[in-house]
């Protein structure tokens, strides 16, 4: 069975609705916010293409901000993506037996996807690509980066998961923050 959700910001008001099934709507998504208060599943006990069409009527009814007519975040109006029938499946079983998964034989060392799915896996992304050896910065150089970077302006812009506002150039290390509260 499938479930409609929404994520709502701290007013109330929407800002992303998906249709899922299961723990979808609590899984770690772009949009998902930190207080699980926020997340309101609004529709029970659906079959899918019945999620489908009352996800794409609330996406239309509030609209998205991509495309200018409306709040949500939403890239899409809903209504695609499903689940594979039984059918396809079978289809895609059989049209893959025999053949090697891309990553066999490869090793984390040898090859960094490996890598980065390793550490992905496990919660964890490498701040820097330990096969690629780091240039090492004189304290000269900081110092002269650092009076580069005196007097400029950066433009703000609210932060996507509590709604700060933010200077552009300080929002990664502030989202660090929001993932670190996440447990990640």
């Amino acid at each position: 069975m499938y479930y409609v959700y929404q994520y709502t910001r701290t007013d109330g008001t929407p800002y992303y609705i998906g249709k899922g099934t299961g723990f979808r709507a609590y899984s770690k998504r772009t949009y998902r916010p930190l207080d699980k208060k926020r997340i309101q599943i609004l529709v029970k006990d659906l079959s899918e293409q019945e999620a489908f069409l009352l996800e794409k009527k609330l996406i239309k009814k509030y609209g998205r901000q991509d495309i200018g007519t409306g709040t949500l975040k939403n890239k899409t109006d809903g209504g695609e993506g499903g689940s594979k029938s039984p059918a396809t499946r079978k289809k895609l079983s059989i049209a893959n037996k025999g053949k090697q998964p891309w990553n066999k034989g490869l090793t984390a060392t040898s090859d960094k996807r490996v890598l980065q799915n390793a550490l992905s896996k496990r919660g964890k992304t490498p701040k820097v690509n330990p096969l690629v050896p780091r240039r090492k910065i004189s304290l000269e150089q900081r110092k002269r980066m650092s009076k580069g970077q005196l007097g400029k302006i950066y433009p703000t812009r609210p932060c996507e998961i509590c709604g700060i506002a933010m200077k552009t150039n300080a929002m990664s290390s502030h989202l660090r923050i929001h993932t670190r509260k996440e447990g990640v």
